[in-house]
């Protein structure tokens, strides 16, 4: 009787140090600073937009290098409303900026946006800017690339190519 009372005594220590190494684990704040932080990466369902909290961080970040006017701010941040009608008339907005601060906010919808309205229009909107305004800092097709580099949507992959290319051509032969 005493080996079942030990066996009984030693899986309940066990499980008992399982569950508080758990506990501290997840609510230590030891932060690993060679993890990218994943809390930008959570996306809401159903419409898959990024938080609010991320795109007002942006539009203030965005801020401090270049001025924003209002409404620009706006589109920035109703680029990821839960709303597709809202969503999609800010992406087309923010493809009439004139403002280079624009693009990382189409990068983020072109990367994790709903993939058969919002990153279309994400990329139609770059594409635009990068033929309208030029993309002397290559921000435009950097942001291109990672959408044909991110591999999670074979579609955009595919039409981020030939908008790459097309800008590519435009912007060499003005150079000419």
């Amino acid at each position: 009787m005493s080996g079942d009372a030990f066996k009984w005594v030693a899986l309940s220590l066990i499980g008992i140090a399982v569950i508080a190494g758990g506990t501290y684990l997840a609510h230590s704040d030891i932060i690993d600073a060679s993890q990218p932080d994943r809390t930008t990466n959570v996306v809401a369902v159903p419409h898959v937009a990024l938080p609010v909290a991320m795109a007002l961080e942006q539009v203030s970040s965005s801020q401090a290098v270049e001025p924003v006017d209002d409404q620009v701010a706006k589109w920035m941040v109703e680029a990821f409303d839960p709303s597709p009608t809202v969503r999609a008339a800010a992406i087309n907005g923010l493809a009439t900026a004139s403002s280079s601060a624009v693009v990382p906010t189409l990068q983020r919808v072109l990367i994790y946006g709903e993939p058969f309205i919002d990153r279309p229009l994400a990329l139609n909107a770059l594409r635009k800017l990068a033929m309208q305004q030029g993309d002397g800092d290559g921000g435009v097709r950097d942001a291109v690339r990672q959408a044909i580099y991110d591999g999670s949507d074979a579609d955009i992959a595919q039409s981020a190519q030939v908008v790459l290319d097309e800008v590519e051509i435009a912007l060499v032969g003005a150079k000419s």
